[in-house]
């Protein structure tokens, strides 16, 4: 009996022993499951947000204005875009990548802008190209596009159609580039008019080629087709390469601190000078940024001469296009603006420091718009012999800290 007792108890003590011991292994073997569970779920989340990163940098690339990709000096930019487009950039680029013609995309961006800028974002046909030619999946009347990709797609055929017509094949060509515009809005048949023996214009465009289109449309078929200021708000979103590169003739970048004894003209301050300059050229990228006066001081000459003449060789006053002197009798100096696009002040008027006297333009003999910005030292009312006036490293004088690289 007691024999009994003492196999029961070995075997009772190897059973909690089991037991202990397969609790044990489920415990570990539990934990290690677990742990699997999350290092796979861990694995997966990875993977989900690298791939919505990836499309969230692909779309931010589409509607930034920076991407390397496509925004180049030589394609010139879109600018001034309105909510309503901006939300279908993204498309646009896709149709251009689709099509291989990403040097297009600023420019199609205006053209989307003038198109259906003021549309709200339900309306389908982004680039109104319903009526096109290149509308193969709906009839042709206006708004019948349903979707924005294919209007996308629609739009970058009707314009890579209009390219070969014309000949366009770079926005540099800025003349052939408004009027494969003109065309996108007034059809093919506006360039036959403009390339005819009848029109006189030999294929040049001017705005005024689009309203005598419209006045020859209309005595011809009895109705007037399309906007003839078309160009005009094209241009109201659209810069031309030349108006984003600004042309340092191989000179030298001036840089650092703009604040001195004087004011400082404008508020750009990329500048650039080169070997019997004697002045600084200040790149403003498009037209029409005030110009200020760097003292208290009397306007002692201005000279009107609004058209461009780069490259032309022409050498006298004309090369400073619209441009105006003044005198600063405190100062002893006087300082000369030129390629101006608009001058506010008149011969004789008094100004006062950081008063608004011009407006910066592209006149005269320049590369594109920047403001030609002189210092004379020469303390009188008559204008300054050349003789007085400073080159860029004498402009330390009055202004410090710049450097001249």
């Amino acid at each position: 009996m007691e024999l009994k007792r003492k196999k029961k108890n070995k075997k009772s003590k190897k059973n909690k022993k089991s037991k202990k011991l397969s609790l044990k292994s489920k415990i570990i073997l539990g934990s290690s499951g677990i742990a699997a569970s999350i290092f796979f779920f861990a694995i997966i989340i990875v993977a989900i947000m690298t791939l919505i990163s990836g499309i969230v940098a692909a779309i931010s690339g589409a509607n930034s204005g920076n991407s390397s990709e496509y925004t180049d000096a030589a394609y010139g930019q879109a600018y001034d875009l309105s909510d309503n487009t901006q939300m279908f950039v993204a498309e646009l680029y896709t149709a251009c990548e689709n099509y291989n013609v990403l040097h297009w995309f600023e420019a199609l961006k205006a053209i989307m802008e003038i198109e259906s800028g003021g549309e709200g974002p339900e309306w389908a046909d982004r680039m109104c190209c319903s009526e096109s030619q290149q509308n193969y999946e709906y009839p042709r009347y206006p708004g019948s596009i349903t979707s924005v990709a294919y209007s996308m797609d629609a739009g970058v055929r009707t314009w890579i159609s209009l390219c070969e017509y014309t000949g366009l094949t770079d926005a540099s060509q800025e003349s052939l580039l408004l009027a494969t515009v003109q065309c996108y809005n007034f059809g093919p048949g506006f360039w036959d008019y403009l390339t005819s023996d009848e029109s006189k214009y030999y294929g040049e465009f001017t705005p005024i080629a689009a309203e005598t289109y419209q006045q020859y449309y209309r005595d011809k078929y009895g109705w007037t087709p399309g906007n003839a200021e078309y160009t005009d708000r094209f241009r109201e979103h659209y810069k031309f390469p030349r108006e984003l590169s600004f042309d340092t003739g191989g000179g030298s970048m001036i840089s650092g601190a703009f604040d001195g004894t004087i004011g400082w003209p404008i508020e750009f301050t990329t500048c650039t000078t080169y070997s019997d300059h004697l002045a600084v050229d200040i790149g403003t990228g498009t037209t029409g940024y005030p110009v200020y006066a760097v003292g208290d001081g009397v306007v002692i000459w201005t000279y009107s001469f609004p058209n461009n003449i780069w490259g032309s060789g022409i050498d006298d006053e004309r090369s400073w296009g619209n441009y105006i002197r003044i005198y600063y009798p405190s100062l002893g100096i006087q300082t000369g603006y030129a390629h101006l696009s608009t001058i506010n002040v008149t011969e004789g008027q008094t100004v006062h420091a950081g008063q608004v006297v011009a407006y910066s333009g592209n006149s005269g003999n320049s590369s594109a718009p920047h403001l030609h910005y002189e210092i004379y030292e020469y303390n009188g009312y008559e204008t300054a012999p050349r003789s007085t006036r400073l080159d860029a490293s004498e402009f330390r004088k009055y202004y410090p800290d710049i450097v001249i690289n």
